[in-house]
């Protein structure tokens, strides 16, 4: 009798093993027939929940008894969120590709830029492929701005325009290193700006002008605090040193 029991518990093992191998063969297979017939899952309702009947009801592999309906909608919901994030991931790859000039495009306008005649993104909901030109974007302009604020450490008129701003500060206080602060109008910059304007460093930032005069004013108060602490002697030594070059 032990005997018997143990013969069948032997059989009833095999015979689970074998069920869970024709189901997990049956998910394959499924899987695999939903990437050959289903090209794009959101064509056929806006968050790509709904079965697109038409594509798969004639394949075996549909209606496949190894199983259930709820394995069946859970593998299609695994397989609309794989595809989405291939998309996505596509999506940010080609943005790379993108010049700085479309860093200022409305999300529509680069949507468009990077689809093609496939419409490979058509119907990716929106808020899953925003957050990725958003950070292309942030991450781009901070390449620029790294950029740009290492060209304004080099240029000499930057130098050049907070020393006068220096002398003339001092002709005008006679406590100078205590009474001084910074203090700079937007106005008062424009002359630097027409020097710097010319530069390509400068002009890929055309379409964030107040980032860049955000960089620019940055730049300039570190100078002034910078011969503030060092005092007037250096401050000058330094204006010599500049107009030299």
């Amino acid at each position: 009798m032990q005997k018997k029991r143990q013969t069948l518990s032997v059989l009833d093992e095999a015979e689970t093993k074998k069920m869970k191998l024709l189901k997990a063969d049956a998910a394959t297979a499924f899987t695999n027939m939903l990437v050959e017939r289903v090209k794009n899952p959101y064509l056929q309702s806006p968050d790509g929940s709904e079965w697109p009947l038409e594509l798969l009801k004639g394949d075996g592999r549909f209606t496949t008894n190894s199983l259930t309906e709820t394995e069946k909608k859970e593998l299609y919901k695994a397989f609309v969120r794989e595809f989405c994030a291939s998309r996505v991931s596509l999506f940010a790859s080609r943005l790379s590709l993108l010049p700085n000039e479309d860093l200022s495009l409305p999300f529509d306008q680069v949507l468009e830029k990077v689809q093609t005649a496939k419409r490979l993104f058509q119907g990716i909901p929106e808020e899953e492929l925003r957050p990725k030109q958003e950070a292309w974007k942030e991450q781009r302009l901070e390449e620029l701005g790294e950029g740009f604020i290492l060209f304004l450490r080099q240029h000499p008129d930057v130098s050049r325009f907070v020393f006068e701003k220096i002398k003339k500060e001092k002709s005008k206080k006679e406590n100078f290193q205590k009474s001084f602060s910074f203090q700079i109008q937007e106005e008062e910059l424009q002359p630097l700006l027409d020097k710097l304007k010319h530069d390509v460093r400068y002009q890929r930032l055309d379409a964030f002008p107040a980032r860049r005069l955000q960089l620019i004013k940055q730049r300039v108060q570190e100078l002034f605090m910078e011969q503030k602490r060092k005092g007037p002697g250096i401050a000058q030594k330094q204006q010599a040193a500049q107009s030299s070059k």
